[in-house]
């Protein structure tokens, strides 16, 4: 098991400290019970499972398994998720992902890339950053209503930049400065946990990245990341 991290003596643990503490505490627990839960299926011979058992059983580990996701994404949100950084160019990343998300987005939803001529180095971890830009498609896919343009751009300024942008109902000035917050969503609770620009900002802090999120009322979101250019983390 991994080692739970410390403070120094005396001194009061930040959110995100605590976040992580529990995070790996919690991560523990699920391993013992799924390792147990699987050790279970293997000693009991299958004509012992009746129906409903065996529909109970996948339903606990169905369970254990999303647990183990939310404390994912929440030590992802702390800042304590790994990332391995390499120089890839994000125009690349852009187009990788493109086919993803066609298959991912309904066929209401329009994914146009905008991408510059030339490339974007960027010091980024690439898989993570294809999970990141899943996770602000899926938000722009609820903010549109199934429906609309979603479009990713890349841009080379100041530093390396990917974007993404909807065409959906926009966020209010209240809605904008509690939307990184975990568990915070406007929408139905039961199937949206408010993980997900938590995540992205996870994913940021790790990084070394900025994000910046643009959003007004009938008027759209914009998701910027900036990076550090290849080679300087």
């Amino acid at each position: 098991m991994d080692q739970a991290p410390h403070t120094p003596p005396g001194s009061a643990p930040s959110t995100d400290l605590l976040v992580r503490r529990m995070g790996h505490d919690f991560n523990n627990l699920l391993s013992v019970i799924l390792g147990g839960l699987s050790l279970l299926r293997e000693e009991v011979p299958g004509e012992a499972w009746s129906p409903e058992a065996r529909e109970t059983y996948e339903d606990v580990v169905s369970a254990a398994r999303e647990a183990a996701d939310v404390i994912a994404r929440l030590t992802a949100w702390a800042g304590r998720q790994a990332v391995e950084p390499v120089c890839a160019d994000l125009n690349a990343v852009a187009r990788e992902i493109e086919p993803l998300l066609a298959r991912a987005l309904p066929a209401e939803v329009r994914v146009e890339l905008t991408l510059t001529d030339s490339p974007v180095i960027a010091w980024v971890d690439r898989s993570q950053l294809q999970t990141v830009l899943i996770e602000l498609a899926a938000n722009a896919r609820d903010a549109m209503g199934g429906c609309g343009e979603l479009r990713i751009e890349t841009c080379d300024g100041v530093a390396p930049e990917i974007r993404v942008t909807d065409g959906g109902e926009g966020m209010d000035a209240a809605t904008l400065a509690a939307c990184r917050d975990p568990y915070f969503t406007t929408r139905d609770r039961a199937v949206h946990r408010g993980l997900g620009l938590s995540v992205v900002e996870g994913f940021a802090r790790a990084s070394g990245a900025e994000l910046d999120i643009e959003s007004r009322p009938g008027q759209g979101t914009v998701a910027r990341l900036r990076f550090a250019r290849s080679g300087a983390p």
